[in-house]
């Protein structure tokens, strides 16, 4: 008897602008967890199961990165600081000028990529809802993905309150760079 295959999720890694109706339609569709708050409740799931990965980490060129086998992405293991959208949207274009751990196609996450990050209880340091496997410094992240509410405005995912919002391009948050694919050949 063939063993089955494992075919990893095909999350979106184009940016949209999106409602919070579509995320509340993303996040019920993945059963992605996300804690409920007074300013989040509308498209939250604190019931929701999270993603289930197969995480290795790996160092190329000096640089650590998360793999994951579930969902085939390629993650930076810690990312930026606190810089706002502009500066973030600039940083993903520095590390691929630098050729960041051997790979010119960094780009931001989608929010569903980033959201699939998101686990359903406080991992690291009991502080945040991620694996343990990522730095801490990064307890907000920028996503790719814009709002539809009329602003300058991205998604951003809070790992430190294990939910997902909208910040304006001048709100700073961090840069966790993701790219599709684990080869480990550096382009």
């Amino acid at each position: 008897m063939p063993k089955a295959k494992f075919s990893a999720p095909k999350f979106r890694t184009q940016s949209i602008s999106l409602s919070s109706d579509d995320v509340k339609e993303m996040i019920k569709n993945y059963d992605f967890y996300c804690r409920e708050y007074d300013w989040s409740k509308n498209y939250c799931n604190p019931q929701g199961k999270g993603f289930k990965h197969q995480f290795e980490i790996r160092t190329l060129n000096n640089e650590k990165l998360v793999f994951d086998h579930a969902s085939n992405l390629m993650w930076q293991q810690s990312g930026s600081q606190h810089i706002n959208y502009e500066a973030a949207k600039e940083f993903i274009n520095d590390l691929n000028k630098k050729g960041f751990a051997g790979y010119q196609n960094w780009r931001l996450p989608t929010l569903e990529e980033t959201m699939s990050l998101m686990k359903p209880e406080r991992k690291k340091n009991d502080l945040l809802y991620i694996d343990p496997i990522f730095n801490a410094t990064q307890f907000t992240v920028w996503t790719a993905d814009l709002t539809q509410i009329g602003l300058r405005a991205a998604w951003v995912v809070l790992f430190s309150e294990g939910s997902c919002y909208w910040f304006d391009f001048y709100s700073t948050s961090s840069v966790r760079a993701v790219r599709s694919g684990q080869s480990d050949q550096p382009d």
